[in-house]
């Protein structure tokens, strides 16, 4: 981590929506602000360009512009706080995974499904879906986590490198689950999930909200603003017309389920009246049948 700093490199993009290069900065960063507490040991004093946080005037797609690159296969945080992630979120995650699985369940009734997630981290997902008679194989690119996962799993079932090259309709149901935000180019991506997929096969993308409450009260305190590990911040406008774009028609709303009974009810009640206020932001979508 100490020398990352000399292989950065900085790159400035249009809008990923609608190909714009027309937008206002939001807030620029610094090197006193540019840092997460997980990216804190990276050492930014040698650098003079740093990330802007701006919104299409087009479109309204915010995103990091210019943004920083890292080196293939290198995060901008420690093996050790990805770790430290996996570990804390464990007990939370096992109620999200479960309630998500059944949603992929139902919306393919009667027949067995074959599902990809993509990020998919410690393999959690993959477990609870396998418990649940789903046959789920992973993508992933971090190379710390790939030999963890295929010695857990097996090299056949945790694919790597390029996702536009599995077979087109492979699947009947793809995650991807706090991913997008993420993605150098999301609208490639998704298209690409959208080749993988069979006719009428589904899509499940969940990311942070930049149209929910917590991020409306806390503006740019909002701890979701990590300008050197989230390069996108939708809201489910800006999503929806993304995944439109791609080709894929709508499916419905869907939350990552709380660990919490009391903010459980409150998702559930939220998510039945259409309002899209909490932290987090879950868009189901179908690649038509025809």
């Amino acid at each position: 981590m100490e020398n990352l700093q000399t292989a950065i490199q900085v790159e400035v993009v249009r809008c990923n929506l609608c190909g714009a290069d027309d937008f206002r900065v939001m807030y620029h960063f610094d090197q006193h602000t540019v840092l997460s507490p997980e990216t804190a040991s990276l050492d930014v004093s040698t650098l003079d360009i740093f990330p802007s946080l701006v919104k299409c005037q087009k479109c309204g797609l915010v995103y990091v512009n210019p943004r920083w690159i890292f080196p293939d296969g290198t995060m901008p945080y420690s093996q050790a706080a990805e770790q430290a992630y996996f570990e804390i979120t464990h007990p939370a995650r096992i109620v999200a995974d479960d309630h998500l699985v059944k949603l992929a369940q139902r919306s393919s009734p009667g027949q067995p499904l074959r599902a990809l997630d993509i990020g998919c981290g410690d393999g959690l997902l993959l477990k609870r879906c396998q418990l649940a008679g789903i046959s789920c194989d992973g993508f992933e690119v971090s190379p710390a986590l790939l030999q963890t996962l295929q010695s857990k799993f097996g090299p056949q079932r945790i694919l790597s490198g390029d996702l536009g090259a599995i077979p087109a309709g492979s699947y009947d149901c793809a995650f991807l689950i706090n991913v997008i935000e993420h993605l150098p180019n999301p609208h490639q991506t998704l298209g690409q999930i959208f080749n993988l997929l069979k006719p009428g096969g589904g899509v499940f993308i969940h990311a942070p909200n930049l149209g929910g409450l917590p991020a409306r009260l806390t503006a740019r305190r909002w701890h979701q603003i990590e300008p050197l590990g989230h390069l996108y911040y939708f809201t489910r406008t800006t999503l929806a017309e993304l995944l439109q774009k791609v080709g894929f028609a709508a499916g419905g709303d869907f939350y990552m389920k709380s660990s919490s009974p009391v903010k459980a009810i409150v998702q559930l009640v939220f998510n039945r009246l259409g309002w899209h206020l909490d932290n987090g932001l879950g868009l189901f979508a179908k690649k038509p049948a025809g």
